[in-house]
């Protein structure tokens, strides 16, 4: 058993600390921060926490930012700087997506399409561009979130006195957050650090890609030396949004989980997305930070099994949303929809693909009144579909799991997470927690399918159906 975690570890735990009120839905968003506080100040007094990460002061924040465009009163971002007894090291401590904020999936994390150029230098020559979600995350870390009325450069003035090192940390978006709040910082210091006390340094983890490649040469230049850029070979978050990595996704766990069609449209998507993103300027495409960076060694999870349950309730809402845009009767849609969601409240935890096939089969039977044809197509579109959704399911666990978990393991930080277990039961990286966010991921994901490819679905499974002519 470790007594103490060397240099790194200490700082991806407080990392990992910032997320502790990820899963939180408030009555008020108001509650939010007192709820991060709270329990930020009870991992830190945890004696054992203590004795791994040694003593540290939270001395701005902790600040959670709640985006108006939320549906939820949950946790956009949260970011705390925490300083050690000599104040030789503050830790600014950035969090990751919240599984249920909108805001953040949508738009701080997708929102790649357009391209922002850097607001804080010019380089002659260069046009140094961010994502506009990126643009938006930052602006909020570094204009719009306070404490005590001062933003993070302002509080690093007033409060350094003497050489320092100033390091920003986050995971997921966090990741790529902290990367451009330790540029944006090290590009402003003139207005905080003109003296230069404080020697800025980063460690990102997990992180999508930022910026173009004018962006990430600027980057590598200003703080390539003191950047160390943590990132598993096996998470797919990292892969976005460079072209060639995001086409390595749909493969990435192969032979032991290979996509499905669905799948392959969502990469497609992304792809598109990114290859717009670039499109301002040619030979300028999103480029990973230090993108000579080796990954960590994640290894497969074989463990992991998406429960028959939740797959049947997620290929059912796609067949009652897919059926109206089919060549079949509305009549014949009008029997078919009641007979799907009966069998989706007859689901049990326990129950398996065979009994709900049967159920389903002999269910229609009865409604459909000998249109063998018509059951015959409803029964292959729904294991065509259990079929797709299942690589997906699997897919994107094992995604999750690479995302989060792994890391605990790759970082030897395990010892953390049931510390933190103990303190929250809405911690992501829960079994339970991880089946509701898959739930919503798959959810967003074939909605994505739907929403920007609208024949996509349809023409793939006319691809392998027959097709049913109208009576």
């Amino acid at each position: 058993m470790n007594t103490i975690y060397n240099n790194q570890q200490r700082i991806f735990t407080h990392s990992v600390f910032s997320n502790i009120a990820s899963g939180v839905c408030a009555d008020n968003p108001k509650d939010l921060q007192p709820i991060l506080a709270k329990r930020l100040v009870s991992l830190l007094n945890n004696d054992r926490v203590q004795q791994l990460i040694g003593t540290w002061d939270v001395v701005w924040g902790p600040e959670v930012y709640h985006s108006p465009e939320e549906k939820l009163n949950v946790v956009t971002n949260a970011m705390y700087i925490a300083a050690n007894s000599d104040r030789s090291q503050y830790i600014i401590a950035v969090s990751g997506t919240n599984g249920p904020s909108s805001f953040g999936w949508l738009t701080e994390d997708f929102k790649v399409e357009n391209t922002i150029s850097w607001p804080y230098s010019n380089e002659e020559g260069k046009d140094l561009r961010i994502s506009e979600g990126t643009s938006i995350g930052l602006d909020i870390l570094m204009n719009q979130m306070k404490s005590q009325g001062q933003t993070v450069s302002e509080f690093l003035k007033s409060d350094l006195n003497h050489s320092s090192q100033v390091v920003v940390t986050g995971h997921s978006l966090g990741g790529a957050l902290s990367a451009t709040l330790a540029l944006a910082l090290h590009d402003t210091q003139n207005n905080w650090n003109f003296n230069r006390k404080a020697i800025i340094s980063c460690l990102p983890s997990a992180g999508a890609t930022p910026g173009n490649k004018d962006f990430s040469n600027y980057y590598n230049d200003a703080l390539g030396t003191q950047t160390i850029r943590v990132w598993n070979r096996l998470d797919i978050v990292p892969h976005a949004w460079e072209i060639g990595m995001l086409q390595m996704v749909p493969s990435i766990y192969a032979p032991y989980f290979n996509s499905g069609t669905i799948l392959a449209g969502i990469a497609n998507l992304a792809i598109l997305r990114s290859a717009k993103g670039a499109s301002p300027i040619s030979n300028n495409p999103y480029t990973q930070l230090l993108p000579q960076t080796p990954g960590l060694n994640g290894q497969i999870n074989l463990g992991l099994k998406p429960p028959t349950n939740l797959i049947c309730k997620i290929v059912i809402d796609t067949l009652l949303s897919y059926l109206p845009t089919t060549k079949l009767p509305e009549s014949i849609v009008k029997k078919i929809k009641p007979v799907l969601r009966e069998v989706l409240l007859d689901m049990k935890p326990t129950s398996v693909f065979a009994n709900i096939r049967k159920r389903l089969t002999n269910a229609l039977i009865k409604a459909l009144k000998g249109k063998n044809d018509i059951l015959d197509y409803v029964m292959n579109l729904f294991n065509w579909l259990w079929k797709d959704i299942s690589k997906l399911a699997n897919f994107m666990l094992q995604a999750l799991y690479q995302h989060v978990g792994a890391y605990f393991e790759l970082y030897k930080i395990d010892e953390i997470y049931p510390i933190m277990k103990n303190i929250t039961n809405d911690n992501p990286c829960t079994v339970i927690d991880m089946m509701v966010l898959l739930e919503k991921l798959l959810f967003d994901m074939i909605g994505s399918i739907k929403n920007f490819i609208p024949s996509y679905l349809s023409k793939n499974v006319d691809q392998q159906l027959e097709t049913v002519e109208q009576s």
